[in-house]
């Protein structure tokens, strides 16, 4: 089975059945291609432990940023697209070889940017969520959310059809992720928060606020719109300084 067919057939079913951003797709071409090349792959049949072994070899003596070689956790993201790759030849019942012999290198624990209820409560007084992402979400709006959206409609005299515009550019043109970015760079100093703070940060705070205050993982999963708990998972440490305390009042009481 030729692999270059069985590539557009992956990548046609991972945007129309699996419904993955043309992102993720284009992404997952890149890293695909960039190993048949490589590799020499002509056929299915010619992905083996060997040339995947050669491949990560010649991936962690590519040039990353600076004069460090390739992150591991891009590394990962070339498997992670070749792994999924087998798994749908699998599913198709083309034989293959098996995608859980291709394991991913270990990577160190994500540090994660985070501001403080005070900071966050400031930074909330000079700007509202605009909202993030391609997938359809369930975004829940607090009151005072409705409102400010309610006042910055009626306050807009454009005919633009994109719900959020910004007007600083001689041209008015739909909100950007660029926008955000500067935007939310400009509210933070005004709030008079010195660390670090983009959008994820956001989203890291929303995360350790839920388990913090007791919400499931799984919950914590569906809001954040996580495919796979496993990314949900690197914020449950949060909630260790918690569980501690919970096991030193409760556990062995009386002992």
């Amino acid at each position: 089975m030729e692999a270059l067919q069985m590539k557009r057939e992956f990548l046609e079913y991972i945007e129309i059945e699996r419904g993955r951003a043309v992102k993720t797709v284009e992404n997952y071409d890149h890293y695909l291609t960039r190993y048949f090349e490589q590799m020499h792959i002509v056929h299915v049949s010619d992905i083996s432990e060997q040339n995947i072994r050669e491949f990560r070899l010649w991936l962690n003596r590519q040039p990353g940023t600076g004069r460090d070689s390739m992150k591991r956790r891009t590394q990962n993201d070339y498997l992670i697209a070749l792994r999924a790759f087998l798994k749908f030849l699998r599913k198709r019942g083309i034989e293959s070889l098996s995608p859980e012999r291709i394991e991913l290198a270990k990577v160190p624990e994500r540090h994660l940017d985070l501001i403080t209820a005070l900071e966050l409560e400031r930074l909330m007084n000079e700007v509202s969520v605009r909202g993030k992402g391609d997938k359809v979400r369930v975004v829940f709006l607090s009151e005072a959310s409705k409102e400010a959206v309610r006042a910055y409609l009626k306050a807009r005299k454009d005919m633009e059809e994109a719900l959020f515009v910004d007007g600083r550019a001689t041209k008015l043109h739909r909100i950007t992720p660029r926008d955000i970015q500067r935007h939310l760079k400009k509210y933070t100093a005004r709030a008079g928060i010195t660390s670090k703070v983009s959008p994820h940060t956001l989203r890291h705070v929303f995360a350790t606020d839920l388990l913090s205050n007791g919400a499931d993982i799984r919950s914590v999963q569906a809001l954040l719109g996580h495919a796979s708990i496993n990314t949900t998972q690197i914020y449950t440490h949060v909630t260790d300084a918690h569980l501690r305390e919970v096991h030193k009042k409760y556990h062995s009481k009386g002992r």
